[in-house]
């Protein structure tokens, strides 16, 4: 009866830790997570070797130990886990192979690339082994391979294995799913990367139809993908659909963003340089101009907000030094600049007109 007791006791007791645990590691305070799991740690010798609670305890502590970059501790933790899941499961359990992806993850950040594609390489044999060479959890395993193999410099493998796991999603999922786009992107990006520009542009065109369909033809979705396929195009020398991308890309961050958006700015530097690759002098000029144009308006904006902030703390001489310096970037010449000098005037006129007469 004493041993029940103290058996249901200490159940209760270790299930309170782990509940503490994890509400704080869930809260983002993992400091004061690790205290029950240290607690909990020291009623192990309680429990039989294939006690489920056994895995908790090891599992939640690599996940806190990992949040707080205690590297060498999470590791441990985790092969304490593998080790449970392996002696209570078998080798090539599935759960044993979600524990392994997890453990590789972390070995990525020490950084041991070589060591965590080999553990990698187990895990994709144990979804080969439950699912065939066609196995949809293998979509995963190719995609964080080449995840490792960017990490080394090694974009042609990355770029194969991304192709891998698109075929495998395609397979499962349809060849026009959403779930594609994330590694369609990186597929192109290794591509620019290895200055691959032909296959690049493809996969951004197909990423870029997708795109459209899901989210319409002016959604901000579509601004990386818009440059990435211009950036490809320029790169093949296919300078007249470069510019065409470039300028749809402006009038999308204009239109998403605002008229005179940094994002606009770069947009026209890119544009100035697709011109004077092509020697078209004026054109480049007119770009840059435009963009440096669009930074100044930024600029301006932002001191002018701030003046108005001033003005509000009746701080009226840092109000006047912040107009003057944005009256110092905006060019009369410019028309991107009429409308903030001209609102900028009025306020220094309504202010000036405020200032008492001085005594005589």
């Amino acid at each position: 009866m004493t041993f029940l007791v103290a058996l249901l006791f200490m159940s209760a007791d270790w299930d309170t830790l782990l509940k503490d645990a994890r509400a704080n590691y869930n809260k983002g305070e993992y400091v004061a997570a690790r205290q029950p799991l240290e607690e909990a740690r020291a009623l192990l010798a309680e429990l039989a070797p294939k006690d489920p609670k056994r895995y908790d305890l090891y599992r939640l502590s690599a996940d806190v130990l990992t949040a707080l970059s205690e590297t060498d501790a999470a590791e441990n933790a985790y092969l304490e886990a593998i080790n449970w899941r392996e002696n209570s499961l078998g080798m090539n359990h599935p759960l044993v192979a979600d524990d392994l992806t997890a453990l590789t993850m972390l070995i990525r950040t020490k950084p041991d690339v070589t060591r965590a594609l080999i553990i990698l390489q187990r895990v994709q044999q144990i979804h080969i082994t439950e699912g065939g060479i066609a196995a949809p959890a293998l979509a995963d395993d190719y995609s964080r391979m080449a995840l490792l193999y960017v990490d080394q410099g090694q974009m042609e493998r990355a770029a194969m294995m991304l192709q891998l796991a698109l075929r495998i999603r395609a397979n499962t999922l349809g060849d026009s799913h959403p779930a594609l786009l994330p590694e369609m992107d990186r597929l192109a990006i290794a591509y620019v990367t290895s200055r691959n520009y032909e296959q690049a542009e493809d996969v951004y065109r197909r990423a870029l139809i997708l795109r459209e369909r899901f989210f319409g033809k002016s959604s901000a979705e579509l601004l990386q993908n818009i440059e990435g396929l211009a950036y490809a195009q320029f790169g093949q020398k296919k300078y007249e659909v470069a510019e065409l991308n470039y300028k749809r890309l402006l009038l999308l961050w204009q239109s998403t963003a605002s008229q005179e958006h940094p994002m606009a700015a770069i947009t026209l530097d890119k544009l100035a340089m697709l011109y004077r690759e092509q020697k078209k002098w004026v054109e480049g000029q007119q770009s840059a101009d435009t963009a440096n144009a669009y930074r100044a308006h930024f600029l301006a904006s932002g001191w002018i907000r701030e003046a108005g902030t001033q003005i509000g703390r009746a701080n009226k001489q840092e109000a006047l030094q912040l107009y003057k310096r944005a009256l110092s970037v905006l060019d009369p010449k410019r028309p991107e600049h009429e409308l903030l000098m001209k609102q900028v005037n009025q306020q220094l006129l309504q202010m000036n007109s405020k200032t008492p007469a001085p005594k005589k």
